[in-house]
């Protein structure tokens, strides 16, 4: 049950962070600009939730819900992102497409985890 809900708090993370982004994304054309935009949504969307998340009763810990975090966010984007949105996964391989940001997003649940603690 723990891990069902901490993919609840990653889900309505990523869906504020993909609307952040996409709008984002719409104002920039740079390419650092759209970097930016991504890694900054991440940690403007999800060290709020999982703090809320880290507050409440019987948490996963920190390297847990972050890694439970990370592979849903893959599926999500694997089955969701990459066929509709994107048309493949080539993504992946991007360091800062994709790499980059699930970096920044571990980081910063792990980090959430432990300042809450």
């Amino acid at each position: 049950m723990r891990v069902i809900i901490a993919i609840g708090y990653t889900f309505s993370a990523w869906l504020a962070c993909g609307f952040l982004v996409f709008a984002g994304y719409k104002q920039l054309t740079s390419r650092v600009g759209q970097v930016l935009v991504h890694c900054f949504g991440i940690v403007v969307c999800f060290a709020p939730v999982f703090r809320l998340y880290f507050r409440r009763p019987d948490p996963l810990g920190p390297a847990a819900a972050a890694a439970t975090a990370f592979f849903f966010i893959v599926a999500l984007d694997i089955f969701l992102v990459a066929r509709f949105f994107t048309h493949g996964t080539e993504f992946f391989k991007s360091f800062w497409d994709w790499q980059l940001p699930a970096l920044v997003l571990v980081t910063t649940i792990y980090l959430s985890g432990r300042l809450a603690r």
